[in-house]
């Protein structure tokens, strides 16, 4: 089974108030950026980003590998396995999270 790490992060800057989320495949070397102005907080950014790496391609394509994402935000994570969903962007990354784990182990 091939093993896949995949690095999130999600941070605003406090002097401009720009937040942004980042993903970093180590396994295939490749980083993505995300910016998301300034009515985003540090929270939906941490979720958004691993939204987008559960949709990356890259691992869409393999079947049967063992994905680990990999996110520092506590709260982040907490709300994905909560069993009550509030927020529309968590539910569509739980969602995504499920897709991405019919043929893989997330």
């Amino acid at each position: 089974m091939m093993r896949l790490s995949v690095f999130t992060d999600g941070s605003r800057i406090n002097s401009t108030g720009q937040a942004g989320a980042g993903i970093y495949n180590q396994t295939d070397c490749e980083e993505y950026y995300y910016p998301l102005g300034c009515r985003c907080s540090v929270f939906q950014a941490e979720i958004y980003a691993i939204l987008q790496c559960a949709r990356l391609y890259s691992l869409h394509c393999r079947n049967n590998a063992s994905v680990a994402i990999c996110s520092d935000s506590q709260a982040a994570l907490k709300a994905l396995t909560s069993p009550k969903v509030s927020s529309a962007l968590v539910a569509e990354t739980v969602c995504a999270l499920k897709e991405l784990s019919v043929h893989n182990s997330v």
